[in-house]
């Protein structure tokens, strides 16, 4: 297939031209994820899609840098033709990040703010990122220890982006992190109970005070999508004009590490789960209406079949 790449219209956003993300966390090299690659690949060579966000677990390096060659072979022809961002899982974290520096991190955008340059013994993986009515946080919740982190530089960072976001302009404030603040705390304990609290405690008030809409990650290797919730509790019980962020684990498009099944009695914030492997489409309206929306798909990668669907609404200024 020729590479032919195109930069976004004008109008991207708007509901003549919603923007189009696709989003994943946690695919692997190997033939897991074959059907959810299939199935970006032919979305992509159509033209449905303007941007791919994966947070996290970016190929499944392990150690072993072929694994990436095999990878980035794999995804050529997403790379070849729209913007593949991305963020650090703690699969991308030994010898402190190295081949993840160098193959990703360098490509993405620099976090400015003051924040030092990136370099090898230091790795800044962290950015903000910047499309028609959205803004999404990218950030780094890794160490070289496998335990969650978001250390003072970043914290500080993340306010100062936060605190300047125009939400005249960018009215949808996402951020996107490998480690999830909620999940099935039956199901993990370290991950979903000592970690995400770990997590919580850190970020999620910064979150609440500037109504982020929309919290990302991966992870766990299935889907969870939570109603807005704040301090382990759903606000509301919909997605209409929020008064705290919705909040999804998304880890299933395939590796070899296999997905988990749905949580048989998950926590009281969560609206739906699934253990099938697929991929998240978000649609966004945010300008030239007076109501913003944000369509979350998420798609089964053997059929192709939405197994749930949620739409974030808010009254735009």
């Amino acid at each position: 297939t020729p590479i032919k790449f195109r930069t976004l219209p004008s109008n991207i956003g708007t509901p003549a031209r919603p923007l189009r993300i696709l989003n994943i966390a946690d695919m692997g090299w190997s033939n897991q994820s074959d059907q959810t690659v299939q199935r970006m690949q032919a979305r992509v060579l159509s033209g449905d899609i303007d941007i791919i966000l994966h947070v996290g677990d970016v190929g499944y390096f392990d150690g072993n840098t072929h694994h990436w060659d095999v990878y980035l072979r794999k995804v050529m022809q997403l790379c070849a033709h729209v913007p593949y961002m991305t963020s650090p899982g703690n699969h991308e974290a030994l010898f402190n990040f190295a081949g993840y520096h160098q193959r990703y991190g360098q490509a993405m955008p620099k976090p400015g703010r003051g924040v030092p340059p990136s370099t090898p013994e230091k790795p800044i993986l962290y950015y903000a990122l910047t499309v028609g009515p959205m803004k999404v946080l990218m950030l780094n919740s890794e160490t070289v220890i496998n335990t969650p982190l978001i250390d003072a530089q970043q914290m500080q960072w993340m306010e100062a982006e936060l605190s300047a976001t125009n939400r005249t302009s960018q009215p949808f404030l996402f951020v996107f992190l490998h480690r999830p603040l909620y999940c099935d705390d039956f199901s993990d304990f370290y991950n979903c109970g000592i970690f995400a609290e770990y997590l919580r405690g850190v970020a999620e008030q910064t979150f609440n005070d500037h109504k982020v809409d929309f919290v990302m990650s991966g992870h766990m290797h299935t889907y969870l999508r939570a109603y807005p919730t704040y301090k382990s509790q759903p606000t509301q019980r919909n997605y209409s004009n929020a008064h705290a962020p919705a909040y999804v684990v998304n880890g299933a498009p395939g590796n070899s590490e296999g997905n988990d099944p749905a949580p048989i009695s998950p926590p009281s914030m969560y609206a739906k789960g699934s253990g099938a492997v697929g991929y998240g489409i978000m649609t966004i309206v945010g300008t030239g209406t007076t109501s913003g929306t944000v369509v979350y798909e998420f798609r089964r990668s053997s059929d192709d079949s939405i197994v749930d669907q949620f739409t974030i609404t808010k009254t735009l200024p």
